[in-house]
């Protein structure tokens, strides 16, 4: 396991009203960064043409982050804003899913955990080809890693823990993608699509939001797989830990006894 010094958590957002709720016990120092996205230079090869950068930079959110930060500690996680405000107690019961979205994770809870750099954490997880199975399945024959198979489950919602020598890999790797789909991909394939997980209905999000949620759903839907693919594929099932459960397990673990 790491200690705290040798792990740093970054979490990704648009509008810093959005993290009013989810940063308590936390703050923005050597171990949680919080990115502002709508600072982030746009890579040249996701430059959408006819959107302006606002738009831009929803389009690919988190994934935009992903590309721009690099850790140095031993242990990273990647984490959007709004983790904690789906894996609780009232987002799970909204959605009647609580087999994904409990127990509950906040911020805080893993700014008290430790992680083994050889293992991978993440709220959830999932197949690569739920959605965009053609896509992968190129992906995988032009930029394969691991197996010739695909049949691992990977990290959803572009949130995980994993080493940093493993994110370097990552790092390296991802751009390549990206800029391949970019070529050959047309932005806007799934979009207009609404998950019961960003319904505005269920988040209190405006109109304006909302539309930058189709959009996302497409593209974005595209970038969770492909993070998925790729981290699926580089570990083990057993090395594999829903960070929800996880969490909970180690707090149990330490809670004094009676």
């Amino acid at each position: 396991m790491t200690g705290h010094a040798e792990t740093s958590h970054f979490v990704f957002y648009h509008d810093a009203i959005r993290l009013h709720g989810v940063t308590a016990g936390v703050s923005d120092d050597q171990r949680f960064h919080f990115v502002d996205l709508n600072t982030l230079p746009i890579p040249d090869y996701l430059i959408v043409s006819g959107l302006d950068e606002r738009l831009n930079r929803a389009l690919f959110s988190e994934y935009l982050g992903m590309l721009s930060v690099q850790p140095h500690t031993k242990v990273v996680g990647m984490f959007t804003y709004s983790v904690p405000l789906k894996f609780c107690r009232a987002w799970a019961e909204r959605t009647r899913i609580p087999e994904i979205f409990l127990p509950e994770i906040t911020f805080a809870k893993i700014a008290a955990a430790e992680f083994d750099p050889s293992q991978i954490y993440a709220p959830e997880f999932g197949h690569p080809q739920t959605r965009f199975a053609p896509q992968i399945a190129t992906v995988h024959s032009k930029f394969q890693v691991g197996s010739d198979r695909i049949s691992a489950l990977g990290p959803y919602k572009g949130s995980f823990v994993v080493s940093s020598e493993t994110y370097a890999d990552f790092s390296n790797w991802f751009p390549k993608v990206c800029r391949y789909l970019m070529e050959h991909v047309d932005w806007r394939i799934g979009a207009g699509g609404n998950s019961p997980f960003t319904a505005s209905k269920y988040a209190g999000k405006s109109e304006d939001e909302r539309k930058v949620d189709q959009m996302r759903h497409g593209i974005g839907g595209l970038m969770e797989r492909i993070v998925a693919y790729y981290f699926g594929q580089r570990f083990a099932d057993r090395d594999k830990h829903r960070l929800g459960p996880y969490l909970e397990s180690r707090l149990q673990a330490i809670a004094p006894t009676p």
